[in-house]
């Protein structure tokens, strides 16, 4: 397996970086990962779905099934995420583009949209740009934008919870388990803006750690 360093960009064969020397535990990278796979999904293209629907009309009212982010694009929005500079970003983004283009001579799908945004230095700048502002809570999105994000996070969740049910008890959902999901969904961490408030936190917990050793 292949890891990206969260500290220089280069690709490892282990979390332990021989280039920097930085290490990663698996919890934090994994975490960074799933989170990036998150912003690409709702903080970058349902974004921009929701974007230019508005443009034509004040209300959002489609709704699409967005396929899951590629590894190439979580491995950009996990450096987005860890805070490296944009030079890194870019240099990563300018080895990953050869790299795409020589494996073979035509490209999938996939490949031709990975290529269609880190070709572009403009829409490689917006999805540096999404990705970031969704990890960071959309403070300043209209929030018309942000009601449409977040009602397509709740969706996948809930269709999460009732594939489980399918899979496991082999059986349709009846009402009860769909109150059990609404009210798990409650609870459960999905709310955009929580990303944010853990960061305050833990930042928060460290200052009273230091504070109470000083």
């Amino acid at each position: 397996m292949r890891y990206l360093c969260l500290n220089c960009g280069e690709i490892n064969e282990s979390l332990a970086c021989p280039h920097c020397g930085y290490l990663s535990s698996i919890e934090k990278y994994n975490d960074v990962i799933s989170m990036a796979n998150r912003s690409i999904r709702y903080g970058y293209y349902y974004r921009k779905i929701a974007e230019r629907e508005m443009s034509y009309n004040r209300d959002i009212r489609i709704n699409y099934n967005i396929v899951s982010p590629t590894n190439y694009l979580e491995w950009i929005a996990a450096l987005v995420i860890s805070g490296v500079t944009f030079d890194i970003i870019k240099f990563f983004v300018k080895r990953l583009y050869s790299a795409i283009k020589s494996k073979c001579s035509s490209l999938d799908k996939d490949e031709e949209n990975i290529i269609e945004i880190i070709s572009n230095e403009e829409e490689l700048s917006l999805f540096v740009k999404y990705t970031k502002e969704f990890h960071t809570g959309l403070r300043n999105v209209d929030q018309n934008v942000v009601d449409y994000i977040q009602e397509e996070m709740d969706a996948d969740f809930k269709g999460h919870e009732v594939g489980k049910i399918l899979d496991k008890e082999h059986r349709i959902p009846n009402t009860q388990d769909f109150l059990n999901i609404y009210k798990m969904k409650e609870k459960c961490s999905i709310d955009i803006h929580f990303h944010e408030d853990l960061e305050l936190f833990s930042a928060l917990k460290k200052h009273l750690h230091i504070k109470k050793h000083s």
